[in-house]
């Protein structure tokens, strides 16, 4: 059966220094709203949730600048109480993640480390010009 491929442009995560860095849509289905946990891109259009291509997609734990943020205990066994599923409530509603990979890509930015990444917009503009 043919179907038709739309490409859909990336939500903007963050943008700092000159860059925006955009999410990814888990398996890279914008109709699920689903977005990968860790994994952003600096081109809106061609990142992909495959992260394979090793310039324009990242997973910010590789980065040198990443910490984990700490969390509660995991509810297993008799971590499951009330107060350590309070706490997980907590810990999710502040955004705990999202802080700690902003964090994690400024410092990157500020260190090089994911400065001379180019998107592929980039090089299509440098090619025709």
């Amino acid at each position: 059966m043919p179907y038709i491929i739309i490409q859909t442009k990336a939500p903007v995560f963050m943008r700092y220094k000159g860059r925006t860095v955009y999410r990814i849509y888990r398996h890279d289905d914008a109709d699920s709203g689903v977005f990968r946990t860790h994994t952003y891109t600096f081109d809106p259009i061609e990142g992909s949730d495959a992260c394979v291509d090793g310039t324009i997609t990242f997973d910010v734990r590789d980065l040198s600048t990443w910490l984990q943020s700490p969390h509660p205990p995991y509810l297993l066994g008799a971590a499951n109480t009330v107060s350590n599923r309070d706490a997980w409530r907590k810990y999710l509603a502040q955004n705990t993640d999202e802080k700690s990979d902003k964090t994690a890509i400024r410092a990157a930015l500020d260190s090089g480390e994911l400065s001379a990444r180019a998107t592929r917009s980039d090089v299509r503009e440098q090619t025709v010009a």
